[in-house]
């Protein structure tokens, strides 16, 4: 029982380290200079376009083209709503670089 338990938990330390690395490094290409990865979440990659455009992207390929993004649909609960979108402000409020004009409390 004592050796499962230690493989079980040598398992966990395993997925762990990789969940750190998607965190840390882009699943997709993304070849924008003013843009801050904020980490990866279902898929997406995540990042802050620096001004003049200050805005969020969510990337879900290689492919050029593949991307949402603005601050408009960054938002929670509405019928324009991206999760996604919505996910990369809240990380970029988190990470002080950017704040709301009219700043509310994200949850």
């Amino acid at each position: 029982m004592e050796k499962e338990l230690s493989e079980l938990e040598n398992g966990i330390s395993e997925l762990k380290k990789e969940i750190s690395k998607l965190m840390t490094k882009p699943l997709y290409e993304h070849d924008c200079d003013l843009c801050v990865f904020l980490g990866s979440y279902k898929e997406h990659d995540l990042y802050y376009h620096r001004p003049p455009s200050k805005t969020v992207i969510a990337r879900y390929s290689n492919y050029e083209p593949d991307y949402v993004s603005g601050m408009c649909f960054a938002t929670k609960g509405k019928n324009n709503s991206v999760p996604v979108l919505y996910e990369a402000k809240k990380r970029a409020i988190k990470l002080n670089l950017y704040k709301e004009e009219n700043e509310k409390v994200l949850s």
